[in-house]
């Protein structure tokens, strides 16, 4: 076995091996897709006076895209749906951990989200003429998140 290969078993996340867990309590999967794991400054343009040559480009705010989590109907569908509908009357929002795993199944990193609330939930569409699995979908907004913490497995 190559050198690479071994360390892609031991420590490289892999894609498809990740968990949610939510308000340190709750924890859902398997999510079967993440989408929106995004952050960006919103630059600002600024014109000097007597200077044609070029503009200056100011960082400003930082943006961070709602995170979308879908997964296959199982029988854990109805406590994320119960969450995301217990919301409306606490209206707290929630530290969110997203863990990516290793070839080997070992917890590779983390990422913490800060203040998140739910958004969006989508449940299944169904079709007669399909044969694919049911899907839900979960999408929180947050405020930000720090560095990835790597972890040991």
């Amino acid at each position: 076995m190559s050198e690479s290969s071994k360390r892609l078993d031991h420590d490289t996340v892999v894609s498809w091996r990740f968990k949610l867990k939510i308000d340190k309590d709750l924890s859902f999967g398997p999510f079967t897709s993440i989408e929106g794991f995004t952050a960006e400054y919103v630059m600002e343009t600024v014109q000097e006076g007597g200077q044609n040559g070029f503009e200056h480009h100011l960082p400003g705010l930082l943006k961070f895209g709602n995170i979308k989590l879908s997964r296959p109907i199982d029988s854990s569908s109805p406590q994320i749906a119960g969450w995301f509908t217990s919301m409306r009357r606490e209206q707290k929002k929630v530290p969110v951990t997203i863990t990516g795993y290793t070839g080997l199944g070992t917890v590779g990193i983390q990422w913490e989200f800060a203040n998140a609330f739910p958004v969006r939930y989508t449940g299944p569409s169904f079709k007669s003429d399909g044969n694919n699995a049911a899907t839900e979908t979960l999408e929180f907004s947050h405020e930000g998140f720090g560095p990835p913490t790597k972890v040991k497995g």
